[in-house]
């Protein structure tokens, strides 16, 4: 049924589509990402091939990475929400509120420490941004007896993987090869190892057990989906594990979603892998090696610079270091018989090209965005903190487009898994019957820079009527009436990042209200007790005189 010598070719004529990138991605892994460079020949692990002389862009990919990921994808934030694609579903209370929980069980899975997620997600942002692509597996992580206990997360190394693009440009099948320590193999697939059988072999070998074996994942659309079946026959997507050494498949299934997310940065015609900013910055970092060796050179000359003798009387004599003397380097007429060559090197102008280039790798990777590397003036307006917000946001606007190519594609398959735990076995019945979808909202602080021109054009509005309404105050009640300042609160806080969390519940609002009626009845009744006294004395006062007459 499937013809494992084609899965085979297709792999040798991706990998040979895929050469050019290889060679490409090789030396943005050893200018920016040494540990990556695996693209062209073996590597030993833990060896380092290439020196760099200027680590600055190994240093401005790993910022730019904290900034991929402080305003895509923060920590400690849910900045993905779990949404019913129905508008009228969310207006029921206890429909809203079991979305809202699933969400916050959703990241309590990714922030679990066997996870990987926080670990996993940084590489792939990395990777994204060096290369343009990043491969990211997600499945059911069990324990030493098999038993779902929560999600797997993965970053897939890139030179390990192979994709296939459909009509649409969409990346709708992948293959991965990669190496298993035999024995590893054999704890993973266990009884379903005896279709490879020199894998197996090696594997029940104490002496050979942990010599690796090749293998070869691939994932594929399933063309004959039969509905209504519950192996992978009736799957969207088939799935095979191929014992390069048997060239056997011995596994195969089938993937409601794709556990494989592979992403893109940037992408020219006619290419199916993306290209990333480590790339663009390529003609940059080799720059700045060249000049880093010129710095050293020079420096080194101008420390210990080459010598010329008269003659070669002082051959094998000369004492070249510090407090040292070296007799008969000056003749009795006080002359040196020992000059330097070379003059001190000004290498100013060399150090000057350097910074340059340092701040153009700084805007390659975003790390000119950080604030704490800008000069702030202490008396900078909310609407200029504003406007800053809005460019920002527009030189950030790329990194958004992760939010289809990456983490929306990559949530079916976390929900899929989810299911698989039981966390969806309260659903309500009204999501039930809607199909159990779930539509996702973004909610990280890229997108409230994006969204910043509106709090940026509320403050500029009232930056500019405010000389109006000294002149005439009942504009400004005009103003307020249109705009009410409770919801303008509300949406400013929310662009700005303020967590949801920290707003009062509507029971904490009619708490509010009602010990604000009870403070203001109390203040009337403050006011009033003073008159009251005042009028019973009078009056008691009046009584008396009336007695009395």
């Amino acid at each position: 049924m499937f013809d494992v010598q084609q899965m085979l070719k297709e792999r040798s004529t991706e990998e040979s589509e895929r050469a050019p990138f290889d060679r490409l991605w090789q030396q943005v892994a050893e200018l920016f990402l040494p540990r990556d460079a695996h693209f062209i020949g073996e590597r030993t692990p833990g060896s380092r091939d290439r020196v760099l002389y200027d680590d600055y862009g190994v240093h401005a990919l790993d910022t730019g990475t904290t900034v991929f990921t402080g305003y895509v994808m923060p920590k400690g934030v849910r900045w993905q929400v779990l949404e019913a694609p129905d508008d009228e579903l969310m207006k029921l209370a206890h429909v809203a509120a079991w979305y809202e929980r699933k969400t916050q069980r959703l990241f309590e899975r990714r922030n679990e420490a066997a996870s990987g997620f926080v670990q996993q997600s940084d590489m792939s942002a990395q990777r994204l941004l060096g290369f343009g692509n990043q491969s990211m597996f997600v499945d059911v992580r069990r324990d030493y007896w098999g038993n779902a206990v929560g999600l797997s997360y993965r970053s897939e190394p890139l030179h390990e993987i192979t994709i296939e693009e459909d009509w649409q440009g969409v990346v709708g099948g992948s293959k991965r090869k990669f190496c298993l320590p035999a024995i590893e193999a054999k704890r993973r697939w266990g009884p379903l190892l005896e279709r490879a059988p020199k894998v197996l072999e090696m594997a029940s070998d104490p002496r050979r057990e942990r010599e690796p074996c090749e293998f070869l994942h691939v994932i594929k659309p399933n063309m004959q989906v039969e509905r209504g079946r519950g192996d992978w026959r009736g799957m969207p997507l088939t799935s095979h594990f191929i014992s390069i050494a048997d060239k056997e498949i011995f596994e195969t299934r089938g993937y409601h979603a794709s556990p494989r997310t592979y992403s893109r940065l940037k992408q020219s015609p006619g290419e199916k892998y993306g290209r990333g900013r480590g790339v663009d910055a390529l003609p940059t970092a080799s720059a700045l090696q060249a000049i880093a060796v010129d710095i050293m050179v020079a420096s080194e000359l101008s420390a210990q610079p080459p010598l010329g003798a008269a003659d070669d009387n002082l051959a094998g004599q000369v004492r070249y270091g510090p407090r040292e003397v070296t007799f008969g380097a000056v003749s009795m007429r006080g002359e040196k018989l020992i000059q330097s060559l070379i003059e001190a090197i000004d290498t100013m102008p060399m150090e000057r090209v350097r910074d340059a280039l340092h701040q153009r790798l700084d805007q390659y990777f975003y790390t000119n965005m950080l604030m704490v590397r800008e000069d702030i003036k202490t008396h900078v307006t909310a609407f200029e903190i504003n406007e800053r917000n809005v460019e920002k946001g527009m030189l950030l606007a790329p990194l958004a487009q992760q939010e289809t190519e990456w983490f929306s594609p990559m949530l079916p398959r976390e929900i899929w898994c989810m299911d698989q735990l039981g966390d969806f076995d309260d659903m309500p019945g009204e999501v039930a019957e809607a199909g159990g979808l779930f539509a996702v909202r973004y909610a990280n602080p890229l997108n409230g820079m994006m969204e910043a021109a509106g709090a940026a054009g509320f403050f500029r509005t009232v930056e500019q009527m405010t000389p109006l309404w000294q002149i005439k105050p009942d504009a400004l009640e005009t103003f307020l009436a249109e705009y009410p300042i409770d919801r303008v609160q509300v949406e400013v806080a929310r662009i700005n990042g303020m967590p949801a969390t920290w707003r009062a519940t509507d029971e904490e609002k009619r708490a509010a209200d009602e010990a604000a009626v009870q403070q203001q009845q109390l203040q009337q009744l403050t006011q009033v007790l003073p008159v009251i006294g005042k009028a019973a004395n009078d009056l008691s006062q009046a009584e008396a005189a009336g007695a009395a007459a």
